[in-house]
């Protein structure tokens, strides 16, 4: 058994619940239940009273990538569940921006997080890099590698230092 419930997207056409841009998921499955992002806000979690979902019971947060509309609600999950580790990848962390052609956004898409959020939670983080299996069944991506001929929908930068940035895969 598999089920998903979207508890943040873009778009909604579920009167009783709210959109926004972000993800947020509820997964479960017959060996675990995961959380899979938390939005750009706290509306995974009004969401999830709306369709009756007990954020208590995920036994692991899975963040997708360090953008805000992936992890804003992550200090609010912490509040919440008080034990699911929180996984992570280890350059998740630090200042990105989009870009659209040629032309760097403006303002960063980056972990919003204060810096007292992070030390309430960073106890949580499982830092992640490759493959991680949570189950026999159930795994963690880690960074998916470039393809070669194939090209990404959506551009991100890092800033190195400075004077550099460096493409975010």
């Amino acid at each position: 058994m598999m089920n998903f419930t979207f508890l943040s997207e873009n778009k909604t056409d579920n009167p009783g619940c709210d959109a926004e841009h972000g993800l947020s998921i509820y997964i479960e499955t017959d060996e675990m239940t995961i959380l899979f992002d938390t939005g750009a806000s706290n509306l995974f979690e009004r969401n999830a009273e709306r369709k009756h979902i007990d954020l208590t019971k995920p036994e692991a947060l899975v963040i997708s990538h360090g953008h805000y509309d992936h992890t804003e609600g992550v200090p609010r999950f912490c509040e919440i569940n008080k034990t699911a580790p929180i996984y992570i990848h280890r350059d998740a962390f630090g200042e990105c921006y989009g870009m659209e052609g040629d032309k760097i956004d403006k303002k960063p898409c980056s972990l919003k997080w204060s810096q007292e959020e992070r030390k309430r939670i960073e106890d949580r983080f499982c830092l992640t890099e490759g493959p991680l299996w949570l189950t026999d069944n159930i795994v963690i991506s880690g960074t998916i590698p470039d393809v070669p001929g194939n090209e990404p929908t959506e551009k991100f930068l890092k800033r190195k230092r400075t004077d550099r940035w460096c493409p975010i895969p």
